[in-house]
C-alpha cells in the first residue's frame, strides 16, 4: 500500500514539479542547453537539464533518474549545496540501503527541495517507515502549496493501511494548514474515508478544521456507510439533533451539519428557514415551485410508533400537496408516506430492521394556484 501511494504521488506530481521548478537564471529556464556551457560556476542550467531527463518508472511509478545523472553531477560539481542535484545522485544508487543513507545525509544539509523530499518519501516507503514517509509528504505539503491538490490523493492512499494511523495522528497533531483539505477529500475509498473519520474524532480540538470541511467529511462517512464514525464525529461537533426542552424524541431545526441535521431549501420563493433557537421553521412555496424542502437522518427511534408534525400551513385546501416520507437509509426502501393534514400530520412507523431513517418533507404549489406558507412548530416521535 505504501508503494502504491508513493507511485500515485510521484506519477501525478512529477509533471507539476518539472514544470513548476523556479530557477533564478532566466536563460537557464528558457534555454538550458545554451546556458550550461557559459558559466563554470552556475549550477542552475545543468540542474534544469537534469530535471528534463527525469521520468517515472514504468512498473511502479517511482522516479527514474537514470538519464539525469550526468547533468546532476555537473550541477553538483558547481554547487555542492544543491540538495536537488544531490538527491538525483542519491536516488541513482542501485543499493537501497546506500540510497537511503545518502538521502539521509543530504537531508542533514537541508530538508528543503521537492526532489529531495520525494526521494526521502520513496526511500521510507521502501523501508516500510510510515512516520518518515509521512513526514516527507508533510514537508512537501507545507513548502510547496501549489502541488497540495496533487499530493492529497497520496495521503488518502496511505490511510487504506491501518498501520499508518499512529504516524498520521502524530503529523496531524502539529495542526498543519493542509489538514482541512485532507479531511474533506472525496476521492478516497471506503477504507480511507473510515480512517479519516476515526482520525478526526481522535484528534478532536487538536486540529483546526473549517466547519465546511467537517460537513464534507460527515457526508462522506454517511455515503460510505461508516455510521459509527459519522455519529461520533457529529457528537464531537456538538450536535444532538434533539430539540431543547427535555423531550428526547423531539427534533429541532438545526441545519449546520447535514445529514444528521436538516438540509433545507433556501431560495426566495421556495424555502424552509429556521426561526429563533431553531424551535420552528418558516415554510414558503410559491406557485410553480416544489420538491423536498427539508431532509435529515435520524437514528431509528426505538419504542415509538409515529412521527408527529404540528404546523400552521395554509391554504388548508392544498395540504394534500404536502407530504412526509420516511426512507430506510441503508436500503433506500420507503417505509412510510403521509399527506399533510390540518394542524397535525402523523406518519406511522412500521416494523423494520433499519437503524437509520431519512425524514423528507415535501410540498408543491401548482402553477396558477395559491402558494403554500406557514410554520412547522414541532416535529417529534411518539406513540
Amino acid at each position: 500500500m505504501l508503494r502504491k501511494a508513493i507511485a500515485l504521488v510521484l506519477t501525478v506530481a512529477i509533471g507539476v514539479f518539472a514544470l513548476g521548478n523556479a530557477l533564478s537564471n532566466a536563460l537557464a529556464r528558457k534555454s538550458p542547453e545554451t546556458a550550461a556551457p557559459l558559466s563554470a560556476y552556475s549550477a542552475d542550467a545543468y540542474l534544469q537539464l537534469a530535471m528534463q531527463e527525469i521520468g517515472t518508472g514504468a512498473a511502479d511509478g517511482t522516479l527514474d533518474v537514470s538519464q539525469a545523472q550526468d547533468q546532476a553531477m555537473q550541477a553538483f560539481a558547481r554547487d555542492g549545496l544543491s540538495t536537488e542535484a544531490a538527491a538525483i545522485l542519491a536516488m541513482a544508487q542501485a543499493d537501497a540501503d546506500q540510497r537511503a543513507a545518502t538521502l539521509d545525509a543530504v537531508s542533514e544539509l537541508s530538508l528543503r527541495g521537492r526532489l529531495l523530499n520525494f526521494g526521502l518519501m520513496q526511500s521510507a516507503a521502501e523501508a516500510g517507515d510510515n512516520e518518515a514517509a509521512l513526514a516527507a509528504l508533510d514537508r512537501l505539503m507545507v513548502l510547496y502549496t501549489n502541488v497540495r491538490s496533487q499530493l492529497i490523493p497520496a495521503m488518502a492512499a496511505y490511510l487504506e493501511d491501518e498501520s499508518t494511523l499512529p504516524a498520521f495522528e502524530q503529523v496531524l497533531r502539529t495542526d498543519p494548514e493542509w489538514a482541512g483539505s485532507l479531511f474533506s477529500y472525496r476521492g478516497g475509498g471506503p477504507e480511507s474515508v473510515g480512517a479519516l473519520g476515526r482520525l478526526r474524532v481522535e484528534l478532536g480540538d487538536a486540529v483546526t478544521i473549517d466547519p465546511a470541511d467537517d460537513r464534507q467529511l460527515l457526508r462522506s462517512l454517511v455515503t460510505a456507510d461508516h455510521w459509527e464514525e459519522a455519529t461520533a464525529l457529529y457528537a464531537l461537533l456538538g450536535g444532538s439533533g434533539a430539540a431543547s426542552g427535555g423531550d428526547p424524541n423531539a427534533l429541532d431545526w438545526a441545519n449546520a451539519f447535514p445529514p444528521f441535521e436538516w438540509q433545507l431549501a433556501d431560495e426566495r420563493d421556495f424555502h424552509a428557514r429556521p426561526g429563533r433557537d431553531n424551535a420552528t421553521v418558516d415554510i414558503r412555496i410559491d406557485a410553480g415551485r416544489g420538491g423536498d424542502f427539508a431532509t435529515r437522518l435520524v437514528a431509528w427511534p426505538e419504542g415509538t410508533t409515529h412521527l408527529w408534525i404540528e404546523h400552521s400551513m395554509e391554504p388548508l385546501a392544498q395540504l394534500s400537496d404536502m407530504s412526509v416520507r420516511l426512507t430506510c437509509a441503508e436500503t433506500e426502501e420507503v417505509l412510510a408516506e403521509a399527506e399533510f393534514m390540518p394542524s397535525v400530520t402523523t406518519a406511522q412507523l412500521p416494523q423494520t430492521e433499519c437503524q437509520w431513517i431519512e425524514i423528507a418533507l415535501a410540498g408543491r404549489a401548482w402553477t396558477g394556484r395559491t402558494g403554500l406558507s406557514g410554520e412547522i412548530t414541532a416535529i417529534r416521535f411518539g406513540n
